[in-house]
């Protein structure tokens, strides 16, 4: 038996010398549990989790670089433009004046030249009716009739009163004649009786007599000629009470006052008429604005609110006059005979040309608007009163004001300015006065002229003095006005 020792081989079992068997040891390793190499020799895992690691760090240090490289070209860009000497961008626009005419357009309500309520004047019951709503009448038409038996009864009575009073003149002038005749014989017996009383042919007593009946023919003559003018004034009060029923009998003839459109009508045949009383009408009527009541209650609402009676309503179409309240930042826009344009959603494109012809000439203390009345012609009757309308007015200005954009407007607690590039491209702030806003653009009507470069959408100020370097924008087209 051979003692010595055997020596591992190559794979790691111990090679027994010749004749003995070989005994397989297990690999050595340092860490107990540590699993068995492959067969290639290597772990178990091999070299994957180095791969994958490998790869994490290259994308960590791609991402890295990635956010970092930008930051630090910016930074130098940054770090260069403040060490350098080049002036900050600022974008500026040319200003230019608005248009000298300019308008605004406002809401209105047309309304007839003339409407008036035909009442009723006289009573008695209606006879007839001649006209109904939408009919057109001519001036002095006659639209209705009214009976009036008791008016009629009371004129004939008058006018026997009259007849006698004037008969009484003539009675008043005959009695004041005869006073008169019997004066001069009074007269005369006085002057006889006086001459004798001279010659001692008649008594005193009969001289004084004689005085005594001229005396009371004297008085009987003068209260002769007062009766004969109570005659005469008796007779112009007769004569006036005639002419006073027989303007109430004219009154059952209702006339058009003037040409135009019949508007409402409140009553009908055989209703009871009784000047200035409301009307009690249950007939159906319909007012111009389309409104139907069978009871008659809503066309007697009409005649309710005045106290009075009415008949008919008739509408003067030709011209029409449209009531516009006017805001008091658009007074300017008011003048009286200047031109105005009327339009109607119902009538698309066409215009209805119109002139200012009067204003209230003071605001409304709550509202504070300008009621203005506008004159349209209307012959081919196409605007009805009550109809809503657009008012178009149209100023010219003589110094039309310098537009700028939405976004060159600076907002100071001390007021509105406008950076402005000046002389030697140095920022000036200038404080302007804002007319209207349109939003993109807005009126500037003092601190500015036209042609001037104005800085826009600023994000943060820079000092007054500084320079600048302006790039041009492009210029928008001009909001409407």
């Amino acid at each position: 038996m051979n003692d010595q020792l055997a020596s591992p081989s190559a794979d790691g079992r111990l090679a027994s010398p010749a004749g003995h068997a070989r005994l397989a040891l297990p690999p050595h390793n340092d860490q107990e549990g540590a699993p068995a190499p492959g067969p290639q020799g290597k772990g178990r895992y091999g070299w994957k989790p180095f791969a994958v690691l490998a790869a994490v760090v290259v994308v960590v240090v791609g991402l890295f670089a990635a956010g970092l490289v930008p930051r630090l070209r910016d930074h130098s860009e940054v770090k260069a433009a403040v060490t350098s000497d080049e002036a900050p961008r600022v974008n500026v626009v040319i200003t230019h004046s608005g248009a000298a005419e300019t308008s605004v357009v406002l809401p209105g309500a047309a309304r007839a030249d003339e409407e008036p309520s035909l009442l009723a004047r006289t009573n008695g019951y209606l006879e007839k009716w001649l006209v109904d709503i939408g009919d057109r009448v001519t001036d002095g038409q006659l639209m209705a009739v009214i009976a009036t038996p008791e008016v009629d009864q009371e004129l004939d009575q008058n006018r026997a009163t009259l007849l006698q009073t004037q008969a009484s003149v003539l009675q008043a002038q005959a009695t004041l004649e005869q006073l008169k005749a019997t004066r001069i014989l009074n007269k005369q017996s006085f002057d006889r009786f006086d001459s004798a009383f001279k010659s001692s042919a008649a008594s005193a007593l009969e001289l004084d007599t004689a005085q005594a009946n001229l005396r009371t023919s004297d008085a009987n003559v003068t209260a002769g000629v007062a009766a004969v003018g109570v005659a005469n004034a008796n007779v112009v009060v007769a004569e006036a009470n005639v002419r006073r029923l027989e303007k109430l009998v004219s009154f059952k003839r209702v006339l058009a006052p003037f040409a135009g459109v019949v508007t409402a009508r409140n009553v009908d045949t055989g209703a009871l008429i009784s000047a200035g009383q409301p009307a009690t009408s249950t007939s159906a009527s319909m007012t111009a604005t389309g409104t139907t009541n069978g009871t008659g209650a809503g066309a007697a609402a009409s005649g309710q609110a005045s106290g009075a009676q009415v008949l008919f309503r008739v509408a003067r179409t030709n011209p029409l006059r449209i009531f516009v309240n006017v805001p008091q930042t658009f007074t300017p826009y008011v003048r009286v005979g200047e031109a105005a344009e009327v339009r109607v959603r119902e009538f698309p494109g066409r215009v209805f040309p119109g002139k200012i012809s009067r204003t209230a000439n003071s605001l409304d203390p709550t509202a504070r608007t300008l009621t203005t009345e506008v004159l349209v012609r209307n012959a081919d009757g196409k605007l009805l009163p009550g109809m809503y309308v657009q008012v178009k007015f149209v100023q010219t200005r003589a110094y039309p004001p310098v537009i700028v954009p939405g976004g060159a407007l600076i907002t100071r607690p001390d007021g509105t300015f406008v950076a402005v590039v000046g002389a030697g491209e140095k920022l000036e702030y200038r404080r302007v006065e804002v007319g209207r806003d349109f939003g993109t653009s807005a009126e500037v009507v003092l601190g500015l002229t036209d042609g001037a470069r104005v800085v826009v959408n600023m994000v943060e100020e820079l000092p007054a003095g500084t320079v600048v370097k302006p790039v041009p924008m492009p210029q928008e087209p001009p909001a409407k006005q």
